[in-house]
């Protein structure tokens, strides 16, 4: 087994049923191919398209995974003096020699 094999398996088994049915549609919308993620199917699989798979899937665990909590931050935040303008740059102010 290729080591891209291995490691979309591993992701792909740390989901639960539903996010796993989830992903199996999504990468088929994305592949636009039927996929299949069985040993046997990635196995068959070219390298070149393992590999964005794996990286898809990850990005996919990832976001499940690590789902930040909105409200918790923003009322952390809420009691703080935070800056209410922002700017990106300096801007020179011109004279009348400048042309």
């Amino acid at each position: 087994m290729r080591f891209e094999e291995n490691q979309i398996l591993e992701l792909f088994n740390s989901l639960k049923a539903a996010e796993q049915d989830e992903l199996i549609r999504l990468l088929t919308q994305a592949f636009r191919t039927e996929i299949s993620l069985t040993p046997e199917a990635l196995a068959a699989s070219p390298l070149e398209q393992l590999m964005p798979m794996r990286d898809i899937i990850r990005g996919y665990v990832l976001t499940k995974k690590n789902v930040p909590d909105i409200k918790q931050a923003y009322a952390a935040m809420h009691n703080k003096n935070l800056p209410r303008k922002i700017r990106f740059g300096l801007v020179k102010e011109s004279t009348k020699n400048d042309d």
